[in-house]
């Protein structure tokens, strides 16, 4: 029945009359969550005992295994009133997520940008420090646009934010509301790690 060696607990003790196989066949005694769980589903019985059988090789006793929680943070914000790019060299903080300094985040946002004249837009998203990703756009006068990025950062250092600059005037705005649904600018990040 087992074909490989049993670990420490299948061993019989010495003077023992009982086998490994015999304590194997146990763990599917009537009553037990072996013999439950192939009544329920007598398909899986076999990768259930299989499941069973690499926990013994490894000498893990039900009682020594665990269950690790995992517990996922998720976070989505978007603005809520327009923001102006009102100095050509500086960057305007849009959307922004205060998500901590510990793990790794997969970030992801849209930015709609506008201005009334033609304009180069750059956008970076980043936690102040270390850009994750960045665009551009180059926008007629009066025709908004979008800038969508993403990426994974570990251990930020700052708040996860998209910010961006109108490099040919000061009339630029990051837009909240051009399409009426006020989650025209939006960020959201996932921990992952």
């Amino acid at each position: 029945m087992l074909e490989a060696e049993p670990a420490n607990f299948l061993k019989p003790k010495s003077g023992s009359s009982e086998t490994p196989n015999s304590q194997v066949r146990s763990l599917w005694a009537p009553g037990t969550s072996l013999a439950r769980s192939a009544r329920i589903n007598p398909s899986d019985r076999s990768k259930t005992f299989q499941r069973h059988r690499r926990r013994a090789e490894l000498g893990l006793r039900p009682s020594e295994m665990a269950v690790r929680a995992v517990n996922l943070s998720i976070f989505t914000i978007s603005l809520g009133a327009d923001v102006a790019m009102n100095v050509t060299a500086n960057y305007s903080d849009g959307p922004s997520i205060a998500q901590g300094s510990t793990g790794t985040w997969w970030v992801s946002g849209t930015v709609t940008v506008f201005d009334s004249v033609q304009a180069n837009f750059f956008c970076t998203l980043w936690d102040g420090t270390t850009v994750i990703s960045s665009g551009a756009a180059l926008l007629g006068a009066n025709v908004p646009g979008t800038i969508s990025l993403s990426g994974f950062l570990a251990t930020p250092v700052g708040n996860l934010k998209i910010s961006c600059r109108d490099a040919t005037n000061t009339t630029g705005l990051i837009k909240f509301n051009t399409c009426g649904n006020s989650k025209d600018s939006t960020i959201s990040a996932s921990r992952i790690q």
